[in-house]
């Protein structure tokens, strides 16, 4: 049995013979969960070439509170000054 993304499955099917059963499953929590790092590097990222108002739109990118994203970005503006 073979087990990995859609991704990594297409890299191996010329390898495989016979049939293929492919289930798919939804993302785990851990693939899905979004940190403050996560949300922090994104905005770092994104105010090398953004306004901090175009910037904080990591919640629509990564799907995840406004109020979150804009706090974020509030301390690491701050830290900045």
């Amino acid at each position: 049995m073979t087990r990995g993304t859609l991704v990594e499955l297409a890299g191996v099917a010329d390898a495989l013979k016979g049939e293929i059963v492919i289930v798919v499953a939804p993302p785990s929590t851990e693939e899905t969960e979004v940190t403050d790092a996560r949300i922090l590097a994104d905005l770092k990222q994104a105010l090398k070439t953004q306004s901090f108002r175009d910037a904080g739109d990591a919640d629509r990118r990564l799907k995840v509170k406004r109020a979150r994203v804009y706090e974020l970005g509030l301390g690491l503006t701050r830290s900045r000054d």
